[in-house]
């Protein structure tokens, strides 16, 4: 079957397909183009971020200047392929699309090639990895390769409209159901039937017909082991892709999984995830002496979310809603692995409410509650073509991720169970759109793995992971099968303690486990397991009253009792720089 479409797909490929510098245009997801312009950040809460880091703006450009270089010095060959693949593989009379494949070549030969594929959905994978790529190719050993998959980056950039002008409004009530219309409106006149094509299913044969693509080109692309690396979306892509092609990768990693053979579906239960993850750091404090002293009982979330919906809290709540007081808690604490630990005192200040100890701290909040997650839509100026596409985002979430068999109604009532209460979001968002655009056919939904030609897969989970939660993982890992019964270190689930999203680009766990996985080391595979990076105990937040995190991120002697004499920026900015310099600087580590 895909030696067939392999055939196939080559006879419509451009033969004369050839490497060659990535032009400027093509190489709009780099640094330079990143640190240049105003919108660094592709979502709301980064955006704010920005807005409070600007003091330390460029002394951060400085560290990524420094990471693009160190890239640069190691990466023996930077090239780009245009290929032209069909719109439609079922179709030929719709024609075809270029697609830009990027390759990051080792100066000494590998015996593998590692394919990354971005997330999102939407997500450019160019921007994603253009400064990391060289790194990745140097800690694996691998020749890096990367596509933008169809109607992103560049490979026909269409998929941006205006309605992604006012992308702080995606967080406040979505993309409105209107201007999703005119935004669908705009990309149907561009693609016509087209636009149906751009499934998570033709993605993957994208994916598949770009390696076959590579491996044409040389005897020595064709010699090397294949490996697929998915991060977040792109895990869903890679199932896809592995369903498919059950018979053209070597090796798998997958970190963040969102789709489990049980059927889940991400943004439908994505609310009710933010929340278990609360929960979860909440029991980690009352697990800590200190914090457990000011976090009294194991139900506080929920006793904070019922004080407040009641309107014990007016200082707050004539701000900001108690909604989206949580919402904010939820979307922009629990997901962030710097702002994690701020979760039990934020509940902590506003349960306690205090005028005099907590005005000017719940002053702050509010405004920062405001900025984040404004009353009315905030332009955000034209949308950048190398970071997300919103439009690509809603449209695959309406047509594979989101559960429109159960009403609204239907799919909030986990939520009303849940300890902060019926706060959401997504729910909400995504809801409305059900109606605007057609759905595409597509029969693949439940997808798991079956018999491949995979010898090794290593599946990444972050305890903490809001976005990715480990259960999705834990379900979907036992339908793992690989071929090679005797090597008990062929499938491995590493799951990283008390982490956020994504583990094998920065986190020193990660790192090392996923390196020496790749690489079939199994001597430092064991030694990296047993690291003090893996272990539980070794992740401390740090609840006191003196934590640094606290004192750098809120500029107080005492974060949780201290009263504000004035109302500063949440982030102390030279303590910030530092936090940064320490994040950043870790992926100069190979």
């Amino acid at each position: 079957r895909t030696l067939t479409f392999f055939a196939l797909v080559l006879i419509a490929s451009q033969a004369s397909a050839q490497w060659g510098p990535c032009a400027p245009l093509v190489k709009r997801g780099s640094l330079e183009d990143l640190e240049s312009s105003d919108n660094q950040f592709e979502d709301p809460l980064s955006f704010e971020l920005d807005r409070m880091i600007r003091p330390v703006h460029y002394a951060v450009q400085e560290i990524f200047a420094k990471r693009r270089n160190f890239a640069r010095a190691i990466a023996a060959d930077e090239s780009c392929m245009i290929a032209s693949f069909p719109y439609d593989y079922s179709n030929s009379s719709l024609g075809s699309l270029s697609i830009t494949i990027y390759r990051y070549k080792r100066a000494t030969p590998s015996t593998r090639q590692m394919w990354l594929v971005a997330g999102g959905p939407g997500e450019v994978a160019s921007s994603s990895f253009g400064a990391i790529g060289p790194i990745l190719a140097e800690r694996y050993e691998a020749d890096v390769y990367m596509i933008d998959f169809r109607g992103l980056g560049s490979s026909n950039p269409l998929f941006y409209c205006p309605a992604e002008n006012e992308r702080a409004a995606f967080f406040q009530s979505g993309v409105p159901k209107s201007r999703w219309q005119a935004c669908y409106d705009e990309m149907q006149s561009i693609f016509g039937s087209k636009l149906l094509t751009f499934t998570t299913s033709n993605a993957a044969r994208d994916l598949a017909n770009a390696i076959q693509q590579v491996r044409a080109d040389s005897v020595a692309a064709a010699s090397q082991e294949v490996w697929v690396a998915g991060y977040s979306y792109g895990t869903y892509v890679v199932n896809r892709f592995l369903t498919l092609f059950p018979d053209v990768a070597t090796g798998a990693l997958l970190d963040g999984i969102i789709y489990g053979p049980d059927g889940t579906n991400l943004f439908s239960s994505y609310d009710l995830n933010l929340n278990l993850n609360v929960d979860k750091v909440m029991a980690d404090c009352r697990a800590d002496t200190y914090c457990r002293s000011k976090i009294t009982s194991d139900t506080f979330a929920a006793e904070t979310a019922r004080k407040l919906y009641a309107g014990s809290c007016p200082a707050l709540t004539d701000k900001v809603s108690a909604n989206y007081t949580f919402v904010y808690l939820k979307f922009g604490l629990s997901t962030q692995k710097l702002l994690t630990s701020l979760i039990p005192v934020t509940l902590y200040r506003l349960n306690r409410c205090d005028p005099k100890l907590d005005g000017a701290f719940i002053n702050t909040f509010a405004a920062q509650v405001q900025r984040v997650i404004p009353s009315a839509p905030t332009s955000r100026g034209t949308a950048p073509k190398t970071g997300l596409s919103y439009f690509t985002n809603n449209f695959i979430t309406i047509n594979e991720l989101f559960d429109f068999s159960k009403t609204a109604e239907q799919l909030l009532v986990p939520l009303r169970e849940a300890s902060l209460g019926q706060s959401e979001l997504l729910i909400t968002a995504f809801y409305p759109l059900r109606d605007v655009a057609p759905s595409y056919n597509e029969p693949l939904r439940n997808v798991s793995f079956g018999n491949t030609s995979l010898t090794r897969i290593l599946f990444a989970s972050g305890a903490w992971d809001a976005n990715t939660p480990q259960r999705y993982a834990d379900a979907l890992f036992p339908a793992v099968t690989v071929n090679a019964p005797s090597d008990p270190k062929a499938k491995l689930h590493l799951v990283v303690p008390k982490s956020t999203h994504i583990q094998t680009l920065q986190n020193p766990c990660g790192v090392a486990v996923s390196a020496a996985f790749i690489k079939r080391d199994d001597t430092a595979l064991a030694a990296a397991l047993a690291s003090s990076d893996c272990q539980p105990q070794s992740v401390d937040y740090q609840y006191s009253s003196r934590s640094a995190a606290y004192l750098g991120l809120n500029g107080l002697n005492n974060i949780w009792d201290d009263a504000i004499s004035a109302s500063p920026a949440l982030m102390a900015p030279v303590t910030l720089a530092l936090v940064l310099f320490a994040t950043i600087a870790s992926a100069l580590l190979v």
